[in-house]
């Protein structure tokens, strides 16, 4: 076919590929696999006995926030303010469950299950369906991806559905205009849960709908307004429903922290066991010309743009799904190529990695008894310790006795810190040793370089003292000495 009137062969706009919807047979919009995923996977997570115990310090700044004691909130353990539509969302499950650690991680770890759903859609239209199952498998067998569907409370299961959601609908940018819409909302609604740290996911849309030549004035004022409007929206609906200044915290939510969400580095690392069996061997095994796939080309743009993200805010999320999903893209291709004896070999090796790394099954004994000794140390701090009194911990209890404590801890600085100010005091073996502190009286009490402190009970490694001429000084003595693991007070 010739070319129209006044449109020479060869110019650049015969070349341009616009955002223009394909012609294709209609179908269903969601395939069998993605319909399963979703319930497997929240079969597979309520399994997890980590779901049921209690609170790690990292989840306490949400809890507090989501069910404040009175007179305490985050800032005062020195815990960072979640963002008020991570208060709103996490929040459901303590209303219509109860008070629970369960009921805490219940709308997170029905968010992580519907984001099963969208890895396995992203997959799809990256690669193929086995993909995207691969990608669901590798976030439920890996501790990096565990904890992001939703096992530990945070944010990370609701921003994680939104960052599929919004890579999906960029991928599908050459085929549809509402993928523009689509992948705008979900950025929004990223920046609404996690602030700065979502601002590389309009970037990445951006860039990859310049890659496709479409990116115009008109294009990029859609993707703002698809983006800012649901980030404004519900920022404000949430700062409404959790009886926040609104005002406030739409002008904060782009320039103030919020917790960084994704995995730890170490989480991470014990990750990637599970997954160099099956990614070797794909490696071994590359189609031809696999260096022209658009996919990986899209692959490695959001591997570049999320390490940079995980290099300037901390947030680690984006480039561990990039590492999943390029990992599950290996082995979709091993599958395909290698001898059967060798990929049932690479699996066979990936379940026992999976399983061996930490946190696999269940946590160690001595991480499982410091979390319900620190519950335990917070319900003697709740129902012991008069009201009115200034409590203080150490920085690695003082959110969850917050919590669990339902009153104020204030956090104990790092250095030699003057205790004098202070009436009662939760510390363990290594806060006394760089106290320089000395045991008395067959270890009832503890003398410091400020105070003297008197041993009222011990749970697992936490020890609660008062400290003698303080305020407290005045006023009655709680009842004696408690002692045990996890066991109660004895007023309790």
């Amino acid at each position: 076919m010739s070319p129209g009137p006044g449109r020479p062969h060869g110019s650049a706009g015969s070349r341009r590929r616009l955002l223009q919807p394909v012609r294709s047979r209609r179908r269903l919009p969601l395939t069998l696999a993605t319909l399963l995923a979703p319930a497997l996977g929240l079969l597979a997570l309520v399994g997890v006995d980590s779901i049921r115990g209690p609170l790690a310090e990292r989840e306490a700044a949400l809890a507090v926030a989501i069910r404040p004691p009175d007179g305490a909130d985050a800032s005062l353990a020195g815990l960072p303010r979640p963002e008020p539509t991570s208060i709103a969302l996490a929040g459901l499950g303590p209303r219509l469950f109860g008070g629970s650690e369960l009921s805490l991680r219940a709308a997170g770890l029905a968010a992580g299950a519907i984001s099963l759903g969208a890895a396995v859609r992203l997959g799809q239209r990256l690669f193929a369906t086995r993909v995207g199952v691969l990608s669901a498998v590798f976030l439920l067998a890996t501790p990096a991806g565990r904890g992001a569907l939703g096992t530990r409370l945070g944010a990370d299961p609701f921003y994680l559905f939104a960052l599929l959601v919004c890579l999906s609908a960029t991928r599908n940018l050459a085929r549809s205009r509402r993928s523009l819409a689509h992948a705008g909302a979900a950025a929004g609604a990223a920046l609404a849960l996690v602030g700065p740290a979502a601002l590389w996911l309009p970037i990445a849309t951006g860039a990859w709908l310049r890659r496709l030549h479409g990116l115009d004035r008109r294009s990029l004022a859609r993707l703002l307004v698809w983006t800012a409007a649901p980030a404004v929206g519900a920022t404000a609906l949430a700062a409404l429903a959790v009886g926040a200044d609104a005002p406030a915290h739409l002008a904060e939510m782009l320039v103030r922290p919020a917790p960084a969400p994704g995995p730890s580095l170490a989480e991470i690392g014990w990750s990637l066991p599970a997954l160099l069996p099956l990614a070797a061997l794909g490696v071994w095994h590359l189609p031809q010309r696999w260096t022209r796939s658009e996919s990986l080309r899209f692959l490695f743009w959001w591997a570049v743009l999320s390490a940079a993200n995980a290099a300037l805010t901390g947030s680690t999320l984006g480039a561990t799904l990039a590492l999943l999903f390029f990992a599950a893209a290996l082995a979709a291709w091993a599958l395909d190529r290698a001898p059967r004896r060798h990929a049932l070999v690479a699996f066979a090796l990936a379940a026992i990695a999976s399983s061996w790394a930490p946190g696999a099954a269940r946590p160690a004994r001595s991480h499982r008894l410091e979390a319900w000794a620190a519950r335990e140390t917070g319900r003697y701090l709740r129902h012991v310790v008069p009201r009115g009194r200034d409590v203080a911990a150490v920085p690695t209890a003082a959110g969850r006795l917050t919590f669990y404590g339902h009153r104020p801890v204030a956090r104990l600085g790092p250095s030699n810190p003057d205790l004098r100010s202070i009436d009662y005091v939760v510390l363990d073996a290594a806060a006394l040793e760089r106290l320089g502190a000395a045991v008395e009286e067959h270890g009832h009490r503890v003398r410091t370089e400020h105070a003297s402190l008197r041993i009222l009970a011990e749970f697992g490694p936490w020890i609660v003292a008062r400290v003698e001429g303080a305020s407290e000084a005045s006023a009655p003595a709680p009842p004696g000495r408690a002692s045990g693991p996890a066991g109660p007070a004895e007023s309790t």
